[in-house]
């Protein structure tokens, strides 16, 4: 491992916890424990094959999973969600060449039971998130907002939202109120859109220039932000960037430092609400290695881990 050292402020790495931040009361003080979730995908010329890959707690200090299941699957599935209620982690299955996938849906216990969901039809899905306000998972699927219905081993999927653009990107949710945001575009312009519970579409909360400019984007309960990592096309290199969804300002916190640029296509992100630090994961090209990079809240890197597996789908329970 090759990495900087680091001092991070979460105290249960490999202990499954029953609840989203775990809070802890003993006396009068209330610590927030977590646990960061994903899985590993093998980092090889062919890494958009399918493969059987290794899902498990993730220890941020060294970048090492302990696996506890088990699934075949793409590199493509850059979003998983943990649920709450049922203490299981979910992901769609995705195929060579496409992050979208028609079914299953799969559904991981704490023991490591995976269990895969089948659905009908050919529509494909990608994104899932769980919202802790309304206690349901969400997802995207031919430019709308979906909610996902899970019955047995099968799950159905219903409309609740149009999007404003049809280009998808990343979905997120501010778990004190519900609301989910989403990073979309078209051929000029990025957008981060907005859907409020009961709406029959979402509103456009910030605009940038750049198509497919925001990737990983993320809500923090913490301080009501949205981050995200920025392509600064047409130019050269990658930000990280904060966007304050009720002022619709954007600021760019710092500029992201590693061997390569994060591959669009392979990466994942995610928030730790306790140690309020934002991961990200991707591929190095140069050597075939992972990556995984924390940034406090104001830009600066707490550390950089290289890994011979890529780590995938990071959520935090």
């Amino acid at each position: 491992m090759n990495r900087i050292p680091q001092s991070i402020g979460i105290a249960c790495l490999f202990a499954l916890c029953l609840a989203s931040a775990c809070r802890k009361t003993t006396g009068s003080k209330t610590t927030c424990t977590s646990t960061l979730y994903g899985y590993t995908v093998p980092v090889t010329s062919m890494y958009d094959t399918i493969s059987t890959c290794s899902f498990g707690p993730i220890n941020p200090s060294t970048g090492l999973l302990s696996a506890i299941g088990s699934f075949a699957t793409s590199v493509y599935t850059n979003q998983g969600a943990f649920n709450i209620a049922d203490n299981c982690y979910y992901v769609f299955k995705t195929y060579r060449g496409s992050s979208d996938s028609p079914a299953p849906l799969y559904k991981i216990s704490a023991s490591g039971s995976v269990t895969a969901l089948s659905t009908s039809g050919t529509s494909t899905f990608s994104a899932p998130v769980y919202n802790n306000v309304t206690n349901k998972l969400y997802c995207f699927s031919g430019g709308n907002l979906m909610q996902i219905n899970i019955s047995g081993s099968t799950f159905t999927t219903t409309v609740i939202a149009t999007l404003v653009h049809p280009f998808m990107g990343s979905l997120t949710v501010d778990n004190n109120t519900g609301n989910m945001y989403l990073s979309t575009g078209d051929t000029a312009t990025y957008y981060i859109e907005k859907y409020t519970s009961g709406s029959s579409a979402t509103s456009v909360v910030a605009t940038g220039s750049g198509a497919w400019d925001i990737l990983g984007l993320r809500f923090n309960k913490n301080d009501n932000m949205l981050y995200a990592i920025r392509e600064n096309y047409p130019g050269v290199g990658q930000d990280f960037i904060k966007i304050d969804p009720s002022a619709g300002s954007i600021t760019t916190l710092s500029s992201i430092s590693l061997p390569s640029a994060v591959d669009r296509e392979f990466y994942s992100t995610c928030i730790d609400p306790c140690s309020n630090h934002f991961y990200i994961s991707t591929i190095v090209n140069s050597g075939y290695r992972g990556i995984l990079q924390q940034f406090t809240m104001t830009g600066s890197i707490v550390a950089t881990d290289t890994t011979s597996t890529f780590l995938q789908s990071l959520d935090v329970n």
